[in-house]
Formats: C-alpha cells, sequence, structure tokens
C-alpha cells in the first residue's frame, strides 16, 4: 500500500512537471512568434493563418503608390547641402562600456559635424587628427546616400534612435581599433564594422562605427596615406557615393531597430542580406576592378546573380528567383514592419514583430508560403 502511494506521487509529480514544460514551452513560442493560430496579433485575430485573415493587418496602412514603383536607383538625384552649412560643435557622449556585470559609462569630448535639421551628424574624438575637409565631405557623402535610402523604403530610424552619429576612428564608444585587430588576429585580423542603438542609456539615439580612417584595406580611403597608394584623392573619396556603402549597410541594421530585433547580436541572417541589398541598390557594389563609378553598377533587381551570396543577399535572391519578389517590395516589407511596431501590433517583447510575423508578411506579399514554397529559414 504504501510503495503505490509512494509510486502516486512520483507519478503525480512527473505529470506536474510535464505541464509546467509544456506550458512554458508554449510561452516560449509565443514569445518568439512560433505559435500558430491566433498568435499574430495575440487577441486581435482569431484563427489567422495568414495577415489577410485579420481585420486588423500590416497592410491597411496607405503607403505612397510612388513606393512600390521601382524606380531605378539614380546616383544623381539628391541636391547636396553647401558645404557652408555644416555647422561644428563640441558635444559629450556618454557610452556603456563593457557586458554584464563589468558595465561601466564612460564619457568622452567629441566634435560633431551636422547641418541644421538632419540627424546625421559625423563625430570625432577631440582633438580630432582628421582634416575638417574630409569630416565635411564625409558628411555630406553619408547625408547623400542616407536620403536616397530613405526615399526608397519610405521609413528613416525612430525618433529615440536619433541623433544617428558616424564615427570614423578609435574612439570610447567605438574601441580601439589596433586593439580589436590584435584581438581578431586569428581571423585575419579583420575589425568589423558595426552599429547600435542607445536606448534607454544615458545618451539616446544610435550610431555607427566604420573605422574608416584607420582601414588600411578600404578600396576608397578617406586617409591621405592610403588613398594615395591607390593615387585617390582622400577629400573626394569621403564625398562620393559608391563610398558610403557601409554607411547605408549600418544605417540599414539601425533601421531595423525595434522594427524586428533589439540589437546586432539578436539579428538573423535574413536581415544582412537584406542591409547588403540596400547598399548595393543605393551605392553600387564593386565589380573587383578599378575604382572609377562604372566600377560600382547599381543592383536594381532582386533576381540579379550578384546578389546570390549567403549574407550577400542570398534571402531577397531566393524571394525573387524562386517567388517574385521585387525589389519595390522591400519599401513594403519594412512598412508592414514599421505599422506593426508603432501600432503596439508586435508579438515579441516590448512590442517586436516575430519572425512568425515577418513570415506572413512575406506570404502576403509573394502570395505563397515564404518558407515552404521559398525555402527560406530566419
Amino acid at each position: 500500500m504504501r510503495s503505490n502511494l509512494s509510486l502516486n506521487k512520483i507519478l503525480f509529480s512527473l505529470a506536474g512537471i510535464v505541464t509546467l514544460t509544456l506550458f512554458l514551452f508554449y510561452i516560449e513560442k509565443e514569445n518568439l512568434g512560433l505559435a500558430g493560430g491566433n498568435s499574430f496579433f495575440k487577441d486581435k485575430c482569431q484563427n489567422a493563418k495568414n495577415a489577410v485573415s485579420c481585420k486588423i493587418t500590416p497592410f491597411n496602412i496607405n503607403i505612397d503608390p510612388s513606393k512600390k514603383k521601382n524606380t531605378p536607383a539614380s546616383k544623381k538625384q539628391i541636391s547636396l547641402p553647401e558645404i557652408a552649412k555644416i555647422k561644428k560643435g563640441m558635444i559629450n557622449i556618454t557610452s556603456t562600456i563593457g557586458v554584464w556585470p563589468n558595465k561601466e559609462n564612460k564619457t568622452a569630448a567629441y566634435e560633431a559635424y551636422y547641418t541644421s535639421g538632419n540627424y546625421l551628424r559625423v563625430v570625432c574624438p577631440a582633438p580630432c587628427p582628421i582634416p575638417e575637409a574630409i569630416l565635411k565631405n564625409k558628411l555630406i557623402g553619408a547625408q547623400k546616400a542616407v536620403k536616397n535610402l530613405t526615399n526608397f523604403v519610405g521609413i528613416t530610424v525612430l525618433t529615440d534612435q536619433k541623433p544617428v552619429d558616424i564615427h570614423l576612428m578609435s574612439s570610447v564608444e567605438c574601441g580601439n581599433y589596433t586593439d580589436i585587430k590584435q584581438k581578431n588576429k586569428v581571423n585575419g585580423g579583420y575589425v568589423s564594422k558595426f552599429s547600435s542603438g542607445k536606448r534607454g542609456t544615458i545618451s539616446n539615439g544610435s550610431y555607427m562605427c566604420l573605422w574608416e580612417w584607420e582601414d588600411e584595406t578600404a578600396g576608397l580611403s578617406i586617409n591621405p596615406v592610403f588613398a594615395a597608394l591607390l593615387n585617390q584623392q582622400a577629400e573626394e573619396n569621403a564625398l562620393r557615393l559608391e563610398a558610403q556603402d557601409v554607411v547605408v549597410h549600418e544605417y540599414g541594421h539601425i533601421l531595423l531597430l525595434y522594427r524586428f530585433t533589439l540589437s546586432p547580436p539578436h539579428m538573423f541572417y535574413w536581415q544582412e542580406d537584406l542591409v547588403k541589398t540596400l547598399s548595393f541598390y543605393i551605392t553600387g557594389k564593386w565589380n573587383g576592378n578599378g575604382y572609377q563609378p562604372e566600377d560600382f553598377p547599381l543592383i536594381t533587381d532582386a533576381c540579379s546573380s550578384e546578389l546570390n551570396e549567403k549574407n550577400g543577399g542570398l534571402f531577397i535572391y531566393n524571394l525573387c528567383t524562386i517567388c517574385g519578389f521585387k525589389m519595390d517590395d522591400i519599401p513594403v516589407l519594412l512598412n508592414a514592419l514599421d505599422y506593426l511596431y508603432k501600432n503596439g501590433l508586435g508579438n515579441g517583447e516590448w512590442g517586436i514583430p516575430t519572425k512568425l510575423q515577418l513570415k506572413l508578411i512575406l506570404d502576403e506579399i509573394t502570395g505563397k508560403d515564404s518558407i515552404k514554397d521559398c525555402v527560406l529559414s530566419y
């Protein structure tokens, strides 16, 4: 009798553990947006199998019809601000350095170059060793490239990600180029460019770290010493649209912050393919020959074989070649994610759209199951 009671207690305990485990697994699926049914809009839709089944869908938004037309990208469509309009100021930026539990806040002084009414800033640690003419040209080139991008996609970075600071060299916020290169020596010493948001920290906004002043491998260097080795002018390179490819790339990541993901460590490979595609569309892709404008042809076709490379556009390429996705569908996708986040309809943590919601948007755009039919993974 006692052994039967003990067995019953064990079985009852196991049943409780299994039930709790299944419950926690379901909650986790809901958080990840992987649960089926009404998880797309939580309680706003019942038994929704795709985005169009809901009364409230991301496609109820009024997207400018012009954003649905793949107007060929141009390298001469935006007028540039005159040099005289650029302002210079001294700013202090407080950055959170390190990772928990060793995080600390550090404040440093920077020279900032900007124009009134524009949230892009080129910043340089004070005193800055980079010639002012190069800093100003870089600002103009970056503003032109980002303007071309935002005109195409129809959205800009979120308000609390502004201003967007562009670092061109080692700084407190970005870290030291030489130190990072040494740490990555095993991987060839390459120093990755990256971007991040600062939401919830002492300093608002976002930033990108390019290290263009120190990067001796750049094809269009803004450093006079490196540029001279290729018979180029650093000031001219700083202004060229072709030299803004990384600016567009990193701005694309900031554009997605909170519209899909929190920060770079949580990215999925489709985002890298997306921002690479956008940079090729706006600034062109180097053909491996010379460094003239014609050596950076714009990639305006989502089915271009130039995108057939993982982390180089493959996600967009597969969507196009298998499921008919077009370059002008990118603004529709981004505006849908923007709509979900801004209207509190994101199914993930802090109202951020989930992978399931991304899938449903792509299903709606292509008219197919983007995982089964388009052979996509997220």
